[in-house]
């Protein structure tokens, strides 16, 4: 499963986020399991593959389609986090301590800087910037 990181328009790969370049929804994406017309949201390009993540119109449901080259390589469900979900998220990835320190740094609150530096790394191994986390959770 992908992960979309609604606010940051960036998609989770293998424990890598990649940047998306954000489409205006009003390109073809294909057709969904329920029926309804897909429209394109996001183009995700990684090493290997180009990925286009696409939303139903009906039921909002959003689809991988990737693509290896020009050929079709697989169709993948796609998990979408907002703003509440990615706090959720962070506190999957990172320690008690960590998430405690990003959020008192976001809230300008005395936070513990090795907790704080700790948890920068991780994000940076997963290609996030603490700066753009720490505008999403504020």
């Amino acid at each position: 499963m992908l992960l979309l990181i609604e606010p940051l328009k960036k998609v989770i790969i293998d424990n890598r986020a990649y940047s998306g370049e954000q489409q205006n929804g009003n390109y073809f994406g294909g057709f969904c399991t329920c029926g309804g017309i897909m429209r394109q949201r996001i183009w995700v390009e990684t090493d290997s593959s180009s990925i286009l993540i696409s939303e139903c119109d009906d039921c909002w449901k959003n689809i991988a389609l990737i693509f290896n080259s020009k050929k079709f390589a697989g169709k993948k469900e796609v998990k979408t986090l907002g703003k509440r979900e990615f706090g959720e998220f962070l506190k999957e990835i990172l320690s008690p301590s960590e998430v405690e320190s990003i959020l008192n740094k976001a809230r300008g609150e005395r936070y513990n800087p090795s907790s704080l530096s700790r948890a920068k790394k991780k994000l940076a191994r997963m290609n996030l910037g603490l700066e753009e986390v720490l505008k999403v959770i504020a």
